[in-house]
């Protein structure tokens, strides 16, 4: 079985393997902690759904993702907290959400809408902006060739000894996720197209596989320990600290009290009887 096809235009696009395009969709259970208005007073959780409406389609930083939609709305106290003389209630509410957020290194897809000289400018998904700037284009062995036509698309990046097309508009083109840019609540990928990205990405599949399978449930009490903070049991209600070997090598340094001997005690009451 092969891992690619061959589209329309004898191109060779993978379908698997570390290369492949990945989806950047996700769903988590999440929370926030929201200020609900008062004039929610009556149905504080009509409030939240609306506060979480106003969200949609933006870069939230709490997520550190696009918040798509969101359902299962639930408050995570019985009653929200009011601040000094503020009229907003404060509360944490617990939602699932479907987000995306790329990362870093990831194989992605986009559409092209416009190439230039020196940048390339695609969309995925029809709605998410991704930017190719020259540096990051094999400009090697790859050039921009103007359209000479009068209703040009504005060109297009070919192959220097070939016919091969690397980018035109409204052609699919594979790019690697270099760095995330967020302004005004919208989230933009910088991409690349050279072979050290997709290496660097092939290297953080496979670290990221073997983490995942390395990965193990952690004792929280001996992270604390091994940290040095407070932590709190659910048999005491007082705060104490973790590191027990130093709090049995100050109980060593202490010198007990002195003990006062019998036969002391009885040379003590012959003296005063002589007296």
């Amino acid at each position: 079985m092969t891992d690619y096809y061959i589209d329309e235009d004898g191109w060779k696009i993978p379908t698997n393997g570390d290369n492949a395009p990945s989806s950047a969709y996700k769903i988590i259970e999440t929370s926030l902690r929201l200020s609900i208005p008062p004039v929610f007073s009556n149905d504080p959780k009509s409030g939240a759904t609306e506060m979480l409406d106003s969200l949609v389609m933006r870069y939230v930083p709490a997520l550190g993702a696009v918040l798509l939609t969101h359902i299962n709305t639930q408050f995570s106290q019985s009653a929200g907290l009011i601040l000094d003389e503020s009229p907003f209630s404060v509360t944490d509410v617990k939602f699932t959400a479907l987000v995306w957020s790329p990362t870093n290194g990831q194989r992605m897809r986009g559409k092209v809408t416009l190439c230039s000289p020196d940048h390339i400018s695609l969309l995925v998904h029809h709605t998410f902006n991704v930017t190719i700037p020259r540096e990051y284009i094999d400009c090697d062995n790859f050039k921009y060739a103007s359209d000479s036509s009068e209703t040009g698309s504005g060109g297009r990046w070919v192959h220097k000894s070939s016919t091969q097309v690397l980018a035109e508009v409204d052609r699919e083109l594979d790019f690697t996720v270099v760095e995330r840019v967020t302004s005004n609540q919208m989230l933009t990928l910088t991409a690349s197209l050279l072979d050290i990205h997709r290496t660097k990405s092939k290297s953080k599949v496979e670290k990221r596989r073997k983490s995942d399978s390395d990965n193990a449930p952690v004792d929280d009490t001996k992270v604390a320990k091994k940290a040095k903070i407070p932590i709190r049991t659910a048999d005491s209600s007082d705060e104490r600290t973790s590191d027990s070997s130093d709090s049995d090598s100050s109980s060593e340094d202490e010198e007990p009290p002195q003990q006062t001997s019998s036969s002391t005690v009885e040379a003590k009451k012959l003296k005063h009887k002589k007296k």
